[in-house]
């Protein structure tokens, strides 16, 4: 088994489905898992984009193992939450984010100067 369908059928498991479920979600034959895992390839890249959004993980990490370059785990945990908000929801907390951010830079201004 590869690496990457190790962490293909744990973020599977994880997510209570079975694997037949979880790749008619994505588009794909349970059995093109089973090749991925006997070859120890890696699928197409529009097909990784499709799993790791439906596993709700990073396609970098889905790929490699790592987390995408410069975020950290504390910052991919709040996309993830934010993408499940509902859209007035997610402009509330931009403008929010905004506003916090205008008033560090200020801050930071006025501690420098």
């Amino acid at each position: 088994m590869s690496e990457f369908s190790d962490r293909l059928n744990k973020k599977i498991k994880e997510s209570g489905l079975k694997r037949t479920a979880s790749a008619d979600e994505v588009g794909i034959k349970n059995q093109s898992i089973t090749d991925w895992e006997k070859r120890g390839t890696i699928p197409a890249g529009d097909v990784c984009l499709r799993m790791a959004d439906f596993l709700d993980v990073p396609v970098g990490w889905l790929i490699s193992g790592k987390a995408e370059s410069g975020i950290s785990d504390e910052e991919l945990e709040l996309v993830r939450k934010f993408r499940g908000l509902k859209p007035g929801n997610k402009n509330a907390v931009s403008v929010f984010i905004s506003a916090l951010y205008v008033q560090d830079r200020a801050e930071n201004a006025n501690t420098t100067a």
